[in-house]
């Protein structure tokens, strides 16, 4: 039997995710009921937003946090209380880690990979008992 079919008798729902251009996936969802863009990254903790796209998603950001990696060593916002829907799955206290994306955005410009809202990281895939099938371009969650 296969991967998908296990899941799917196990109450998971699967969401395929568009292959870019360098190599990562993304998918798109809306976040506090407005549409993104987000690359799933398995390698990511947190989940991340641009902070240029804050309004748009009515995200509020409360406190500072260090962050290193994809803003390159900056001091970013902390989101909270966040929904995220997924097909019928709505999921709610999401955090997002709130920071500038234009080099990675700009990134995905000359990869001619448009550009991303965001960075879906292990926070969301753990919250969503998330099975991500990396060969085949799916994510599986149940919630």
């Amino acid at each position: 039997m296969k991967l998908g079919s296990i899941l799917k008798l196990k109450g998971y729902t699967a969401f395929e995710l568009q292959q870019l251009n360098n190599g990562h996936r993304v998918i798109e969802l809306p976040v506090n009921g407005r549409d993104g863009r987000f690359i799933v990254d398995t390698g990511a903790t947190h989940n991340v937003i641009a902070k240029d796209d804050c309004s748009f998603f009515k995200v509020l950001t409360w406190g500072d946090v260090n962050t290193e990696g994809v803003s390159s060593d900056q001091l970013s916002k902390r989101s909270f209380k966040n929904s995220i829907t997924l097909g019928r799955h709505r999921v709610d206290e999401v955090e997002f880690i709130v920071t500038d994306l234009r080099k990675v955005n700009r990134a995905l410009e000359k990869s001619e990979d448009g550009e991303i809202n965001g960075i879906i990281g292990m926070q969301l895939l753990v919250q969503t008992n998330a099975v991500v099938d990396c060969a085949n371009g799916i994510l599986y969650i149940k919630k």
